[in-house]
């Protein structure tokens, strides 16, 4: 049987659950700032592809705050569909 390769980067569960508060407000200022950027950029895009991924950075920035408590509803404010 072969092993997954291993992961570079990147943060478990695990370890995320061992940080300390100070680190959390930390990732959530992260993740609203990537959150700004991917929609600044969705919204000067000028090819439909890049305007698709900064969607969906976006909406994975809110999901993941929506994870880690900071926003009440699933549905992202601006989302347009």
């Amino acid at each position: 049987m072969r092993r997954a390769p291993k992961r570079s980067g990147g943060t478990t569960p695990r370890r995320a659950a061992a940080r300390g508060p100070g680190d959390r407000a930390a990732i959530v200022r992260r993740l609203r700032q990537l959150r700004r950027l991917a929609r600044r950029l969705r919204q000067e895009a000028t090819a439909p592809a890049v305007e698709r991924v900064a969607q969906i950075i976006e909406t994975e920035c809110h999901l993941a705050l929506w994870e880690l408590g900071d926003v009440s509803g699933m549905i992202p404010d601006d989302h347009t569909h």
